[in-house]
């Protein structure tokens, strides 16, 4: 999977994608009032403009991450019961696995979800700082 020139072409992947968001995409810009990064530089000022500010990109990107990392929790919890059997002494390092994971995972998840949702909808000042945290 990484012997050779297969490493390059892996490392080709993600600066292709990286090149052609940076510069057929909006910026993102920093909003201090609601301390997080926005496409829409008009973010909580009431005027009604004619220009759309949202990057689909972005929106796209989040979403795959959403269930693409879900997937692959599902994936790998799945394997990790079918690999280590019935075995009784695995059976707390089997839920603690299962609990990390559903937290991790879960956090993410609502992180990409919140910064997917609060650039099209309006958003109380506490959502981005706790997708932040998150």
């Amino acid at each position: 999977m990484f012997g050779g020139y297969k490493t390059w072409i892996w490392l080709l992947l993600p600066t292709v994608y990286f090149l052609a968001v940076s510069f057929y995409e909006m910026p993102v810009i920093y909003n201090s009032e609601f301390v997080a990064w926005f496409y829409d530089p008009f973010i909580g000022v009431p005027i009604h403009y004619d220009y759309d500010y949202s990057n689909t990109t972005h929106a796209i990107n989040n979403i795959a991450v959403i269930f693409i990392l879900c997937a692959e929790n599902a994936f790998l919890c799945h394997n990790i019961f079918k690999l280590s059997g019935h075995l009784s002494s695995s059976i707390k390092r089997k839920r603690q696995f299962i609990i990390q994971t559903l937290i991790i995972c879960g956090l993410i998840v609502l992180a990409s979800a919140v910064y997917v949702y609060m650039n099209y909808f309006y958003v109380p000042l506490w959502l981005p700082t706790a997708g932040a945290l998150a």
